[in-house]
């Protein structure tokens, strides 16, 4: 779990890299680091090809689009029993 940090969109690029070809990663977590759409359009990619079960999304600032793009890749994984997207005021 990556929580806390100041992960960035070069930093999300490097764990997308190294999550792709990663059979056995089944978690994620980021909470409470600040993302951007882009950087959501990289977690999308990695619910997308990586076997994820659980995805920690709180306090990470989504905003609508965000949370379009994430739900949209969410919807598509068949894996993902898990998903916590608590503290980001969406209404």
């Amino acid at each position: 779990h990556l929580e806390g940090g100041s992960i960035k969109t070069d930093g999300l690029t490097k764990i997308y890299q190294a999550l792709k070809d990663c059979s056995t990663m089944t978690s994620l977590g980021l909470s409470g680091n600040p993302l951007s759409d882009e950087a959501c359009k990289l977690i999308a990619r990695i619910v997308d090809e990586v076997k994820l079960k659980e995805l920690d999304l709180n306090n990470v600032g989504l905003t609508e689009v965000s949370t379009a793009i994430i739900l949209e890749a969410v919807k598509r994984n068949r894996n993902l029993t898990k998903l916590r997207l608590s503290s980001n005021n969406l209404d």
